[in-house]
This record gives structure tokens, C-alpha cells and sequence, in this order.
């Protein structure tokens, strides 16, 4: 939450001449809600097992580059699905500057909207920790703080470079 997924999924979808795909997005067109709206009526277990159908639905398509939901790696063994299927980018920030990115768009996030000061970086901070195991498989890990031209193309490169070792 508040990596960055977004913003540079589009611009290394750009870069790889693919397909972006926005899960929480596509997550509320099948829906026809806001992920709010299905948090708020039908709870967090009714998002991830939409979440987890249309994960499924995207990995077994097209290859394109998708901006997961900071959770989904870490429920319905989606992280292993991930692995075995695609090329998995970790866009790592400290706590401390996820939380002041959140800060600034925590209406729209339901599992912060009502979080402030303190209990806003104590639940950012305790996120990343135990959401870590799952995030470090990533087959590559850059610094989502400092997304620049360069590391798009080394992310590329990877990117290539894993393609052609699937194809040996």
C-alpha cells in the first residue's frame, strides 16, 4: 500500500509495450463497487476471494504487467501462484515513508481510513513486517523510492532475462 504499484506498473507497462492492469480496479469494474463499498458491505474475506478469482484470471492470460492490492501476495497462496506463473517486481519502501504516502490518500484505503498519527505508522509498520516473507520471493527487489528511467530498464532487463530462461 503506497509503494508506488500503480504509477510504475504504467510506466514499465509502457516500457515493455504491455498491457496494465490495475487489480483494484478491475477488482471494483467485476464488482460493480469500490473496494470500500466491498469491504464496508461484505467484509475483507468477500474482496480477497474476488481478488484471488480474478488474480487466477490474469495469470493465466496474456502476460502483462499487473499492480496487485498490497495484500494479495500474502493470502490464498497467491505469492506462490505469482512465482510459478509470472515475474514478480517488489517495490520496497520503509514504513516510515509508506506511511506518509497513505496519509495522503487514506480515505480511499479502507483498512487506514480511520487511522491517524502514531496508529497510522504502528499498522503501516506491522504491515510491512509480517507482510515481508511474502514480498521478499519477489524475483526482484527495487528501491520504489527512487523509480527513475534507469531502474525501469533493469527491471526490463530482468524481466527479459527471466523470459529467456522460461523458454530454455
Amino acid at each position: 500500500m503506497g509503494s508506488g504499484k500503480s504509477s510504475v506498473g504504467k510506466r514499465l507497462a509502457n516500457r515493455l509495450e504491455m498491457e496494465f492492469v490495475d487489480m483494484d480496479r478491475l477488482i471494483e469494474s467485476f464488482a460493480n463497487a469500490t473496494v470500500d463499498d466491498i469491504f464496508d458491505k461484505s467484509g475483507e474475506e468477500t474482496f480477497r476471494a474476488l481478488e484471488n478469482h480474478i488474480l487466477e484470471k490474469l495469470l493465466s492470460g496474456e502476460p502483462k504487467v499487473i499492480a496487485t492490492g498490497g495484500g494479495t501476495p500474502c493470502h490464498s497462496g497467491n505469492m506462490t501462484k505469482i512465482m510459478n506463473s509470472s515475474f514478480a517486481v517488489y517495490l520496497e519502501v520503509p514504513p516510515n515513508k509508506l506511511a506518509k504516502r497513505v496519509k495522503q490518500s487514506k480515505q480511499n484505503r479502507p483498512l487506514i481510513r480511520e487511522k491517524t498519527g502514531e496508529d497510522l505508522f504502528a499498522f503501516v509498520k506491522k504491515h510491512f513486517e509480517s507482510r515481508a516473507v511474502y514480498y521478499d520471493q519477489a524475483h526482484i527487489t527495487v528501491d520504489g523510492d527512487k523509480v527513475n528511467s534507469e531502474l525501469l530498464d533493469t527491471i526490463k532487463d530482468s524481466y527479459l532475462d527471466w523470459m529467456g530462461a522460461q523458454t530454455r
